[in-house]
């Protein structure tokens, strides 16, 4: 059963999920979601982390190309497109600003996702994948979180495979 602390509820007009996090009295964390096992996060190694889990950096770029997947998704399935393998690759990058306000702080300076989508059929086929990708760049609510503080380059591709 869920914790007090740890929910997700989802009602019609969205959700309010709520996780926390504990210091695992060494170098990281455990995120605690719901029910699920903990996931281990780790400080960077260059900061003295162990470099045997991922850095929360990793795991925000995780979470930008699983809810842009996701997304992508629900598009594809009202519109029944014939998905064969979708991919989405996230390269993010963190730098630590020399000047201005942010002077001797790590900002991340840019977001880039690539959608890769194999699909059976035709032309037409791939023309509604483009527009499954359009719809999820305009309504990926992590991206669009982020979009204003950080930003985010969508490139794609679509490959056909005859049906």
């Amino acid at each position: 059963m869920d914790s007090p602390e740890n929910v997700c509820s989802i009602n019609n007009n969205g959700s309010m999920c709520r996780v926390s996090v504990s210091w695992d009295k060494r170098t990281g964390c455990e995120a605690h979601i719901r029910d699920f096992t903990p996931i281990a996060i780790d400080m960077p190694v260059k900061h003295g982390g162990t470099g045997k889990n991922p850095c929360p950096h990793e795991i925000l770029f995780s979470a930008v190309g699983s809810c842009f997947l996701g997304t992508f998704l629900v598009f594809q399935r009202s519109l029944q497109v014939k998905l064969i393998d979708l991919q989405v690759s996230v390269e993010g990058n963190v730098e630590l600003a020399e000047s201005g306000k942010n002077a001797g702080k790590y900002e991340i300076t840019g977001i880039d996702v690539h959608v890769k989508a194999v699909v059976e059929g035709d032309q037409y086929e791939k023309d509604i994948v483009g527009d499954c990708i359009r719809m999820t760049k305009e309504h990926c609510p992590t991206t669009r979180a982020l979009q204003g503080s950080v930003p985010i380059k969508i490139t794609s591709e679509i490959e056909l495979v005859a049906g």
